[in-house]
C-alpha cells in the first residue's frame, strides 16, 4: 500500500454517476495475508493493546452466521494500519471532492453466504449501498472503502 493514486476525470465522473468506483489492487499479497490473519484473530477474541471492541460478535453455533465487529481498528493493529492508510484517505478525498478525509467508522465483516444451502439465509447480505444505513448525517458526501480479503468474482458476491 505505497505510493499515490490520482483518479482521472473519467473515474471521478463514473463515481458521481454510479455511486461506486472499483480500484485496481491496493494491498499486496503480504498485506492481505496479514489482514486475513488479523480477521481470524478478531473472531477468536485476540485483541491488540488495551482497546476494546465497540460491539461484540457472539457465536451461535451456525457456521453461516454473519459476523460483524465495529471499529476493529481499536483492537487490531493490522486493521488500524489498513483503515488509516494515507492512500485510502487520498482516494476517499478525491471521490468526495475534498482536500482530506476522516475515518468515521470501520467494520470487519465475515459474510459466509449460503452456498448450496438456500434455506439458510443468516449469512446472506443482499445488494445494498451503505448510505441507507447512515442515519446520523444529512450529507451524501461520504464513501465506503470495501476491502475483499479473498478473490472476489460475480459468483461469490462482487460488485
Amino acid at each position: 500500500m505505497n505510493g499515490q493514486i490520482q483518479l482521472t476525470g473519467e473515474e471521478l465522473a463514473f463515481y458521481q454517476e454510479n455511486g461506486y468506483w472499483i480500484s485496481g489492487r491496493i494491498f499486496n499479497d503480504e498485506q492481505l495475508e496479514r489482514l486475513q490473519r488479523a480477521h481470524d484473530r478478531i473472531w477468536d477474541g485476540d485483541y491488540d493493546g488495551d482497546g476494546f471492541p465497540l460491539s461484540d460478535w457472539h457465536p451461535n453455533g451456525n457456521p453461516l452466521q454473519l459476523r460483524k465487529m465495529d471499529n476493529a481498528w481499536w483492537i487490531n493493529d493490522e486493521v488500524r494500519e489498513a483503515v488509516t492508510s494515507p492512500l485510502l484517505g487520498q482516494i476517499a478525498a478525491q471521490l468526495m471532492g475534498t482536500g482530506e478525509a476522516r475515518l468515521w467508522y470501520d467494520q470487519v465483516i465475515h459474510k459466509p453466504g449460503t452456498g448450496q444451502q438456500a434455506a439458510e439465509k443468516s449469512g446472506n447480505v443482499g445488494w445494498h449501498q451503505d448510505y441507507a444505513y447512515w442515519q446520523c448525517t444529512d450529507t451524501a458526501n461520504l464513501v465506503t472503502a470495501w476491502v475483499a480479503l479473498q478473490d472476489t468474482k460475480v459468483q461469490n458476491g462482487c460488485m
